[in-house]
């Protein structure tokens, strides 16, 4: 009798072990972010510069969130804005810390989630800058996945 109350709590342990490992890899396997801009040459009279993030892939409940670094040139962008798109809440940004972040209940795959706008200074004379997204993580509460850009414009 002892014997099988240890080889079904053993089984009940092992059972709960591999249920937390499926939930572990929720957001790690299923979560793909790309990042556009809508072009890597600046003319002359172009007054602002647009990143696009986009959720291209996710299979999970709708909880989501992320929070990331942008660094970009102060001597060529005066400012920078992110909007939170497809029913996402509110993005944040920091500029002092250099982070944004927004979340969402209903985080779909194949939508656009925020777009981040870099208003170019006047009379600039650098022929080249970056601008970078780093550690971009995105999360579900139990699993994060990492993502990071660098675009480099002329």
């Amino acid at each position: 009798m002892k014997k099988k109350q240890i080889i079904v709590g053993i089984a009940i342990f092992l059972l709960i072990v591999l249920s937390v490992g499926f939930v572990w890899a929720s957001v790690e396997d299923n979560c793909e972010v790309t990042l556009q801009t809508n072009s890597t040459e600046i003319t002359q009279s172009q007054r602002q510069v647009t990143i696009m993030i986009n959720l291209d892939a996710y299979d999970g409940d709708g909880y989501l969130g992320y929070e990331g670094t942008l660094q970009y040139d102060t001597n060529v962008f005066e400012d920078a804005t992110i909007t939170s798109l497809s029913d996402w809440e509110t993005a944040n940004y920091d500029k002092a810390s250099q982070r944004i972040m927004a979340t969402t209940t209903t985080a779909k795959a194949g939508t656009q989630i925020a777009q981040i706008t870099l208003d170019l200074k006047e009379g600039i004379t650098k022929t080249s800058t970056t601008v970078s997204i780093t550690d971009l993580i995105f999360s579900d509460g139990n699993t994060q996945k990492t993502f990071s850009q660098t675009f480099n414009y002329t």
